[in-house]
């Protein structure tokens, strides 16, 4: 769209993690892999824990950090595990299983939350008490969101699904600022949201960002993208 934008409706649509993991086998690549895993579209909320610990299991050895991704908005009520009891008790959970993981591979793979843009201040504070409180190893931020007052009038911008990119360039540069006021430097923040210029992903940096991601701004810029980033960094 005009805006820079892009309205995906897809959730985690795909194979499984099965089949997932044979393509990360196969693809011999020696960099840092993140692995996002999320609960599956049919499984009840109240039994999430168990899609994200069987996910967690079978990624764990092939994977150089662990996105928990409780905030696409394209999955019905999963953004409700980024609540209180049910956030604390899924951290835990995902805490537990990785101690008994790093034992069982002789490695520790760091875990990172992902979480939503639509939040409001308080909820911020919770999630980051939360993360301190299990020892999460870094939290990504953010998401795509489903507001749309920036795209308000535009052509498509009513559609379902979560919207990325220019769009959610400020807010969630303002979640990475939250988060940067609350954690305190406890953990890492990847900040993530609009990244489509070396000015952007400055700003994510300055905001309290320790690394950054880019998605939709590969739509509109290309790969050439990272070179001007790294370059001007």
């Amino acid at each position: 769209m005009e805006a820079e934008g892009i309205i995906n409706r897809m959730g985690f649509n795909n194979l499984g993690v099965d089949n997932l993991v044979e393509n990360v086998k196969k693809a011999n690549f020696d960099g840092i892999i993140g692995i996002n895993i999320g609960k599956n579209k049919d499984t009840p909320i109240e039994k999430g824990a168990e899609d994200y610990i069987i996910c967690m299991e079978k990624v764990y050895e092939h994977a150089g950090y662990i996105a928990v991704n409780i905030s696409s908005p394209n999955t019905p009520g999963l953004r409700s595990l980024q609540y209180g009891e049910a956030l604390d008790e899924l951290l835990a959970e995902l805490k537990a299983k990785q101690a008994e993981l790093a034992e069982k591979h002789g490695k520790y793979v760091p875990l990172a939350l992902k979480i939503a843009p639509d939040l409001s201040d308080d909820e911020i504070g919770q999630i980051c008490d939360s993360l301190i409180k299990n020892k999460i190893d870094g939290v990504i931020a953010t998401n795509t969101t489903l507001d749309r007052s920036v795209v308000e009038g535009m052509k498509h911008a009513n559609e379902a699904g979560g919207l990325s990119g220019r769009p959610v360039q400020s807010r969630s540069t303002e979640v990475v600022r939250l988060l940067a006021k609350n954690l305190d430097g406890k953990l890492p923040i990847i900040g993530v949201g609009g990244i489509d210029s070396f000015v952007s992903a400055k700003e994510k940096l300055m905001a309290g960002a320790s690394l950054v991601q880019v998605y939709s701004g590969f739509i509109y810029h290309g790969p050439k993208l990272v070179k001007d980033i790294v370059k001007n960094l």
